[in-house]
């Protein structure tokens, strides 16, 4: 029994277009059988197949499901708030026989750690007779000493295969392989186990994850289920190294199981991880010392698509081999909802290879599930079965294996929940269990889960049936002259098709079946549009339909059948006297082609018989299905008779010639030049008679493919070319029909370049011409194109120094007294960047550089003195260093390159500088500075790079210094030299890598030696070589493949020319006549008034203050006394006073 799906309870929060509709295969959606659970209890959850057999002897006695609900109610358990249940249903039409089963017989003590258990969130079978385990992943652990902690370890039950409690085994029916480990989220506490559990390939062992183990990072253990086995090792994955391979906290591993023999012979265990870096991961294991040993992890494509979910191992190809398909049900693209990679193992291992990429529709959660349906439909590979629960009501996908490609990438089947006419039906396809026969048809059927409406149901297999068919027709040509058939008082010309059938199946099914067939006469008229040339007798149509009863396959006899066809006078025997100028109307040019098909006889849907509800199923032996990977259908073509003359012979004389059109001699293709090449093919009939059914064949070598035909000669198009069904690398073109007498039929074949590749050294095109008519010379009908392919690489290399000019001089410094690099001298890198102009991708190069590091030997000098002090190599990303430079060249840990900023300072003040920028930022700063590399002194306001000891060695020959410009290159023989090469990888047309060789001008070397100098020209050479790993490659020019790059250095104390100085005076002089033209500014500006401004009172009195025109008032008289005044003003102050 094959278990591959696995729905995670810690990954529920996180899970929370159109794939085309393909016809039914043989999963039967007419009778379903179905099975209801509890209302809210999640029954279908999980979901596992299962066989009780008879003891002793391999005969099923029961077929039962085995249905978890993790949210039920259980008699087992009274005291217990929705502990969770696990299901036994029986294979009846009653959607509400299923019964509890007993899975936990632990004392009542316990039960306060069950509450919301989540018994059922896993259930899973050996297959027929084996054990069967139950999980309940949120069993829990509570400790009350002191403070009450409650820990989810979790826990599984192990029954026998009577569903029945194992206390014999070792295990005793309990596994809790966390109880006994040190609690916390950092270790065991919340362990989970029994999230997924899967038995391995070879039914030894079981798996049982723990994915929130180690703050979620996860964590599986494998154990044999044996009691006589001689290993009952618990073995553990170890996390020693999982930081390595990307799993960190919270990559959930173990969310998911399954094993195979990934490799021949030994096997492997699988633990998904879909948290893992974000992108989830799948990880392969293998037992090594008490412990699981990983060998192999492979990630994701993208961020948060939960890649790893669902695993499923199992052998598509029937190589022996076990194939990994993965699910990433969060992948999202614009259509997308959802996706599974199939990996097919070979030769180059499980990862050797492109998955095959299967998707399903927008916010469908694709591959939420999977599972190893078994073989299916009986052709000799396993099938897989994908779930989309969130498809509409929820949809599955049925994909058959293969021995060409390991899998079809289009399904032979989809079943939607709304196919099956369940009532409520929600979330179909959220669980799935396969591989088992229940219903002992010879097919596994399917179970498949719908835990939001509660249900789970069965689609069961029906029997396949492969038709074999056979159809000939006469064995001579037709002459439409010749009538021999009398019809209805009239003659025609006639002739017998002959057809018959029988079936094969692996089940045992060994009935009578009734087929129905369909002729189709003239098949190639109709697809033109055109009458059809033909009848049969009772309507006269050219289509003839009946049925026939084909004897069961023990009797291995055909069921046959003869029809008579008549030709249509008056279409096909005009056509042998009219001069027709369009071809399709010269009927007796192209032969009769007669399909014929055939399907099952189904009665009508008013016999239809339904199950009764409460009794056994049904057999639907009486419901058979066709083969659909089978072709249904087979022709037949009758050919004409042809006009060639009294003896009705066409002796044709035809010649062909061919050319492939490429230049050189041989003809050269250059890899990468053009997407195609084209042959231009040329057909003669010198002095012949018409050449009927003319065929030219074109064997392609491997990896070039035909991309279409372009016809040259004039009027209406006379040649087709198509390729070979099976065989995409013959093409074979159909040329005049016929090729008339002293006609020429000139055309192109336009051939794909796209997949050569640089080993394809030649390529030879083999073309061969044959007719139906006799030719009299067929030495001339066959040519053979060839041409050498080869691989046009141009390397070219370029290099520039950066700075172009730097300075030398200051003060001098002695080897002994330099501690970092700065002191050497100015900073100089040489740049070189080698391109690929070719066609072709350059495999590999040698890029050969030749470094100026003393200047040559002299009397003065026998050592040399060192020029250009290397400092570092950097290859940029993708070259790397083969030949390192000479021992003694680059010393990096003899210099300090660590400076503060105001160190920095000071050795700008004090170095030279160059002439286009200062320092940069890298010079001084490295990713690794450490304030202890400095003393208290470094930074005390004193001369930083004053030497304690050692001072350079003063130069005695000073009368002897040298003038003008200066030339230190290797090539001229004034400077030594050493070489060292760095090798490049792959280098794809028009890119580019950059070298840089980073150095240093020593100064004393310039400032004792070339004091007085112009200045010194310092050269460095590169050269770039192809390395040639196929024969065909070659180098297009070579004058591009040498560099040089040239530093100009220039004494600090050179000479300043007289346009350089300038008199003091003179800059006194301007800077007075500025001062005067400041002042006579001022001067005019002041007498225009800008400098006036009006005082704060002029303004408030002109803005207050304006006279207006008051109209006099009316004089009122009243009496009032001085005092009674000067009371009112009294009080008016002293209200002021009081309102402040």
């Amino acid at each position: 029994m094959a278990h591959c799906a696995r729905v995670p309870l810690l990954l529920l929060s996180l899970l929370s277009g159109h794939v085309p509709w393909t016809l039914g295969f043989n999963l039967d959606t007419d009778e379903p059988v179905v099975k209801k659970g509890p209302e809210g209890s999640h029954f279908g959850y999980s979901v596992a197949q299962h066989q009780i057999m008879h003891h002793g002897i391999s005969v099923v006695r029961e077929n039962v499901l085995i249905v978890g609900a993790p949210k039920s109610e259980n008699p087992y358990q009274q005291w217990v708030a929705l502990p969770g249940a696990v299901y036994k249903c029986r294979m009846t039409t009653n959607d509400r026989d299923c019964r509890i089963v007993q899975v936990d017989t632990a004392d009542i003590a316990e039960d306060r750690n069950r509450t919301g258990q989540f018994l059922g969130a896993t259930v899973r079978s050996m297959g027929p007779g084996g054990k069967v385990m139950a999980c309940a992943p949120k069993y829990r652990d509570v400790y009350t000493r002191g403070k009450v902690k409650v820990w989810e370890r979790g826990r599984c039950y192990q029954l026998n295969q009577e569903l029945v409690p194992d206390i014999h085994h070792t295990s005793q029916g309990i596994w809790n392989l966390c109880d006994d480990l040190p609690a916390g989220h950092a270790m065991y506490g919340y362990c989970h186990l029994g999230t997924a559990l899967e038995f391995s390939h070879d039914g030894q062992d079981v798996m049982i994850a723990a994915p929130g183990a180690f703050h979620w990072t996860g964590m599986m253990f494998v154990t044999s289920m044996s009691d006589l086995s001689l290993d009952l090792t618990v073995y553990q994955s170890g996390r020693a190294n999982f930081d390595d391979f990307g799993l960190d906290t919270s990559s959930l591993l173990g969310s998911s199981l399954s094993s195979g023999f990934f490799r021949a012979g030994e096997l492997e265990y699988v633990a998904g991880a879909p948290r893992a870096g974000d992108i989830g991961a799948v990880v392969f294991f293998a037992k090594t010392y008490f412990e699981l040993e990983v060998r192999l992890v492979m990630h994701g494509y993208q961020v948060a698509s939960a890649f790893g979910f669902a695993i499923c191992g199992l052998d598509l190809n029937g190589d022996g081999l076990t194939d990994l398909a993965v699910s990433a049900p969060q992948y999202t693209d614009s259509n997308t909802g959802g996706a599974v990679y199939v990996y097919i193992n070979g030769a180059k291992g499980i990862n050797g290879s492109d998955p095959i990429v299967l998707t399903g529709p927008r916010s469908s959660m694709f591959g939420y599930s999977l599972i190893d349906a078994g073989d299916v439909n009986m052709d000799g590979f396993n099938d897989l079965v994908v779930g989309a629960p969130y498809e509409d009501n929820g949809a599955v996908y049925l994909y058959l294996g293969n021995q060409h490609h390991g899998l079809s990438t289009t399904s032979s089947q989809k079943i939607m929940a709304s196919d099956l006419l369940v009532p409520g039906l929600k979330s179909f396809g959220f669980s799935l269990s396969g591989g088992l026969d229940l219903d002992e048809n010879g097919f596994p059927d399917v179970a498949v889960g719908a835990f939001e409406s509660d249900h789970v149901i069965l689609l069961r297999s029906r029997t396949t049936l492969t038709i074999e068919a056979k159809i000939s027709g006469p064995t001579y040509p037709v002459d439409p002259k010749r009538r021999t058939c009398d019809l209805n008082g009239k003659s025609y010309t006639c002739f017998q098709i002959k057809f018959g059938f029988r079936y094969s199946t692996s089940s045992p099914f060994d009935n009578d079946i009734d087929l129905t067939y369909r002729l189709d006469g003239d098949s190639i008229y109709h697809d033109w549009g055109l009458g059809p040339r033909l009848f049969f007798p009772g309507e006269g149509k050219s289509v003839f339909e009946g049925s026939v009863r084909v004897p069961r396959q023990g009797a291995k006899t055909w069921a046959e059948r003869t029809i008579t066809a008549y030709l249509k006078v008056a279409t096909v025997v005009q056509s042998l006297f009219c001069d027709h100028e369009h071809p399709d109307t010269m009927a007796i040019l192209h032969p009769l082609r007669v399909n014929l098909t055939w399907a099952l006889w189904k009665p009508s849907s008013n016999n239809k018989l339904f199950s009764v509800p409460g009794y056994r199923l049904s057999s639907l032996d009486g419901r058979p299905i066709l083969n659909l990977l089978q072709r249904q259908y087979k022709k037949v073509e009758i050919d004409f008779v042809k006009e060639c003359g009294a003896d009705s012979v066409c002796i044709s004389n035809l010649k062909l010639q061919a050319q492939l059109l490429l230049f050189g001699n041989p003809p050269t293709f250059s890899l990468g030049s053009s997407r195609e090449i084209r042959a231009e093919i040329q057909v003669d009939n010198e002095d012949g008679e018409p050449a009927y059914n003319t065929e030219l064949r074109v064997h392609l070598p491997e990896r070039l493919f035909y991309a279409g035909m372009i016809e040259h000669s004039s009027g209406q198009t006379r040649v087709s070319c198509r390729t070979v069904e099976d065989n995409s690398s013959v093409v074979i073109c159909e040329i005049g029909n016929p090729v008339s007498k002293s006609s020429i039929q000139l055309f192109t074949l336009r051939l794909l370049t796209t997949m050569l590749r640089p080993w394809d050294t030649s390529l030879k095109i083999p073309l061969t011409l044959t007719t139906m008519s006799s030719d009299s010379n067929t030495s001339d009908n066959s040519v053979i194109l060839k041409a050498k392919v080869v691989v046009d690489v141009d390397l070219s290399i370029t290099g520039i120094s950066h700075p172009r000019q730097v300075l030398y001089g200051g003060e001098q410094r002695g080897l002994s007294a330099m501690e970092y690099q700065a002191q050497i001298g100015t900073a100089v890198n040489h740049t070189y960047v080698i391109r690929n102009h070719g066609r072709g991708t350059a495999p590999g190069a040698v890029v050969r550089i030749t470094w100026p590091y003393e200047i040559q030997n002299t009397q003065l000098h026998p050592n040399g003195k060192l020029l250009l002090y290397m400092t570092d190599v950097k290859p940029g990303d993708r070259p790397r260093l083969l030949t390192a430079p000479r021992q003694g060249t680059i010393d990096r840990q003899r210099w300090r390159v660590h400076v503060s900023r105001t160190l920095r300072k000071k050795a700008d003040a004090r170095e030279p500088r160059s002439l286009e920028d200062d320092f940069e930022e890298d010079d001084f700063e490295e990713d690794n500075f450490e304030e202890d590399d400095f003393e208290e002194d470094d930074f005390e306001e004193e001369d930083y790079f004053e030497e304690e000891s050692g001072e350079a060695n003063p130069d005695p020959y000073k009368e002897r210094q040298i003038e003008g410009v200066v030339t230190l290159d290797c090539m001229s023989g004034t400077a030594r030299c050493f070489e060292f090469n760095c090798t490049l990888d792959t280098l794809l047309v028009n890119r580019s890598v950059v070298i840089t060789v980073e150095a240093r001008l020593w100064n004393t070397t310039f400032t004792q030696e070339y004091p007085s100098a112009s200045h010194v020209d310092i050269l460095s050479h590169a050269e770039v070589e192809l390395v040639k790993n196929f024969e065909n490659m070659q180098q297009s020019r070579s004058f591009n493949d040498k560099a040089s790059v040239l530093t100009k250095a220039l004494p600090e104390s050179r000479p300043v020319s007289l346009a350089e100085q300038v008199e003091v005076w003179a800059v006194l002089l301007g800077l007075l006549l500025g001062l005067l033209l400041l002042l006579l500014i001022a001067l005019c500006l002041w007498k225009c008034g800008f400098f006036r401004r009006v005082s704060v009172r002029e303004q408030y009195e002109a803005k207050y203050y304006t006279a207006t025109k008051i109209p006099r008032a009316k004089v009122i008289e009243t009496n009032f006394s001085p005092s009674y005044y000067e009371s009112s003003i009294y009080d008016a102050s002293k209200y002021e006073t009081s309102f402040q």
